[in-house]
This record gives structure tokens, sequence and C-alpha cells, in this order.
């Protein structure tokens, strides 16, 4: 199991590796704000704040 487990992961990998830069950031954008979106907001943690701002790039990116 960790063998298959292992080759997973060094396939997916070598996989991200031909993926341009520019869309890796993207992705990892879109994915913050997704996460963001579906935990709650602690207020003493800025999370409407932060929220608001991962809107505004992701309308930029789009």
């Amino acid at each position: 199991m960790k063998s298959k487990v292992q080759t997973a992961v060094a396939a997916l990998d070598r996989l991200l590796q031909t993926v341009p830069s520019p869309v890796l950031d993207k992705g990892k954008v879109i994915a913050d704000a997704y996460r963001e979106s579906t935990e709650p907001a602690m207020p003493e943690e800025g999370g409407s704040e932060n929220s608001n701002s991962n809107i505004k790039l992701l309308e930029e990116i789009s």
C-alpha cells in the first residue's frame, strides 16, 4: 500500500511540473478562496476582511 501511495505522489509531482506557474498560482488562489468560504470565519482573525480580499482577487483573475 505504501509503495502505491509513493508511486501516485511521484506521478502527481511529475504532472504538476508540466503545469505553467501562472496556472498553478491561479489554482492556489481559487482553492484558498474556496477553503476559506467553507470554513466559519472567526471575527477576531479578520475573517470577513480576508474573504473580501480573496473575492476581489478572484474577480481580477477571471
